[in-house]
């Protein structure tokens, strides 16, 4: 509640108006913009993530293997371990593994288990997600289309990020 105090106080009511002074014509014309700019960023996000993580593919480091296998065992046999047949008590990410193997199964019906698309389905998943999410505090905080967008660009095009998918 706090910050929603602050908020009024900061932006004077009359911002809140429409174009034509009006706060009905504000309130119809505001959320439909922004759902539509929500959406544009979305789309954007998730054409850029399957972009990246094309280029990124074949590149994938020896610890995304690992978790990828740990994935395949839990979506096929619902085995937690990297050999089907030994038992592991541990994984780089647990959470992660999960995720993919969630991802894995949603995808079987399509082509068969192919955890590399599962992962790919993550990471699209993930950008699309924080794009949501960017968008909504980027209107709760009235700030330009601009800083959801350079928020994104900041975080899926980061070297590190790309370097460590699916780690």
């Amino acid at each position: 509640m706090a910050v929603l105090d602050v908020a009024r106080k900061v932006v004077p009511r009359s911002a809140a108006r429409g174009v034509d002074g009006g706060e009905a014509s504000a309130a119809k014309q505001g959320p439909v913009r922004d759902l539509r700019g929500a959406a544009l960023l979305c789309v954007g996000a998730g054409l850029l993530a399957a972009g990246l993580f094309w280029l990124v593919r074949g590149a994938l480091i020896d610890d995304a293997y690992i978790s990828l296998s740990y994935a395949r065992n839990v979506a096929t046999r619902l085995h937690w371990g990297l050999i089907p047949t030994e038992a592991a008590n541990s994984a780089t990410s647990p959470l992660n593994v999960l995720v993919l193997a969630g991802a894995t199964t949603l995808l079987r019906p399509f082509g068969g288990v192919d955890p590399i698309a599962g992962l790919a389905l993550v990471v699209v998943g993930c950008a699309v997600a924080m794009a949501w999410w960017w968008g909504r505090v980027a209107g709760a905080l009235r700030l330009p289309l601009l800083a959801p967008v350079l928020g994104l660009a900041l975080v899926l095009l980061n070297p590190f990020v790309l370097s460590a998918v699916a780690v």
